[in-house]
């Protein structure tokens, strides 16, 4: 980073505690190269800011767990028109021992047998770039200038830049300033784009020497970080006793960004599979709902069913 760019920047060092990451049990630190941005996707599921051509990880935190699991669960948020759509598009009464609507019930807490909480400390004389000043964004649009614009289709750069839902737009707009930071920063800093008082980090793989006392604990579902997410997300509480044994995530043959979930229970034998939408477009799905859920068993008669990963799969917000 130039001195010049490194003045005109807003940086901050890191929390003097500790950062958090939720991931798939045993290891959620993994750092994962992520897919190349497609700009002819109608929906792109990547982070925030992810590196746009996929040439290296980013490593999600947040200063809380709180922050943690919102950013994590997030994507499964209940869908306010889902029902409506499932009725436009399915014919037949609904059978109750396959159709449920998110939300209908309390947050499963089968799902974070699955998961853990990741906990790291930074070393303290780290600099993260803060998206969420404006110092950075007018050092952005200086060296950037009219071509960078142009590139992300804006007239100007500001905190809606970085909140933006359009991946094509953060990822980009993130690279800029990874290039520009020429190696010396260790990441951003963010305000999650969920609620405003969950503080967030981006670290980018070449500072993942930075950190140290890595740490893992299960996730508590009676926890006051976790009851203080849910009901942010339009969630109830998860039920304080588990009916679930075993939980897939399917991706339905009929349509490829339509998730399913398979639930098998213990408690009523005769309900061995459940499915429901998580997420995504009902563009191609099938009108039969028995066909729907055959299309989930077969599935996973075949073994294409997905390890249950929250963030990398369904349409992040």
């Amino acid at each position: 980073m130039s001195t010049a760019a490194a003045a005109d920047m807003h940086l901050v060092p890191p929390p003097r505690g500790l950062l958090y990451h939720v991931g798939p049990a045993p290891n959620p630190f993994r750092w994962r190269l992520p897919a190349k941005l497609d700009l002819t996707a109608a929906i792109t599921a990547s982070g925030r800011f992810d590196a746009p051509n996929g040439d290296y990880a980013t490593l999600y935190c947040a200063t809380e767990r709180y922050g943690a699991l919102l950013e994590k669960l997030a994507p499964l948020r209940p869908i306010p028109d889902l029902r409506t759509r499932v009725e436009e598009v399915l014919s037949g009464a609904p059978d109750p021992q396959y159709d449920r609507i998110p939300g209908s019930a309390p947050f499963p807490a089968d799902i974070f047998e699955a998961l853990q909480m990741g906990i790291v400390a930074v070393d303290p004389d780290a600099q993260f770039i803060d998206v969420d000043d404006p110092k950075t964004h007018v050092a952005l649009e200086k060296y950037g200038g009219k071509p960078l614009l142009q590139v992300l289709r804006i007239s100007r750069i500001d905190r809606g830049t970085f909140l933006s839902p359009d991946r094509a737009l953060t990822r980009r707009a993130a690279h800029e300033l990874y290039q520009l930071a020429g190696g010396l920063a260790a990441g951003l800093r963010y305000t999650s784009a969920i609620a405003g008082d969950a503080e967030c980090w981006a670290i980018w793989d070449h500072a993942r020497s930075r950190l140290h006392d890595h740490d893992v604990e299960p996730i508590d579902v009676s926890s006051p970080d976790l009851k203080r997410a849910l009901p942010r997300l339009g969630f109830k509480p998860p039920a304080r006793s588990t009916a679930l044994n075993n939980v897939h995530y399917v991706k339905l043959p009929a349509n490829r960004l339509v998730w399913a979930r398979v639930e098998e229970t213990r408690e009523r034998p005769s309900n061995s599979d459940h499915t429901f939408a998580l997420a995504g477009s009902l563009h191609g799905m099938r009108r039969s709902r028995r066909v729907l859920t055959s299309s989930a068993r077969d599935a996973v008669g075949t073994g294409q069913v997905a390890s249950p990963r929250l963030s990398a799969d369904p349409v992040t917000p």
